[in-house]
């Protein structure tokens, strides 16, 4: 069985997955959509971004999108 944390790390990558094509997620709204605090996801980012499956974007579009490199 999975863990809570691991759960809701799966949850956001759902989310993320579900946005258009090139269109990222603001933390704050992406901790709205979970219904969570927007410290705990960002606790849930750093282990995803650790191991590569999320990036951040900097600027006026930034928030967070699947990490599309492989290898």
């Amino acid at each position: 069985m999975l863990g809570k944390k691991s759960v809701h790390a799966t949850h956001a990558l759902i989310v993320m997955a579900s946005q258009p094509l090139g269109r990222t997620i603001t933390t704050a709204q992406l901790a709205s959509h979970m219904g969570m605090s927007v410290s705990y996801l960002e606790s849930l980012l750093k282990v995803l971004r650790a191991n590569a499956l999320v990036r951040s974007v900097r600027g006026p579009v930034g928030g967070y999108e699947l990490d599309g490199r492989v290898g």
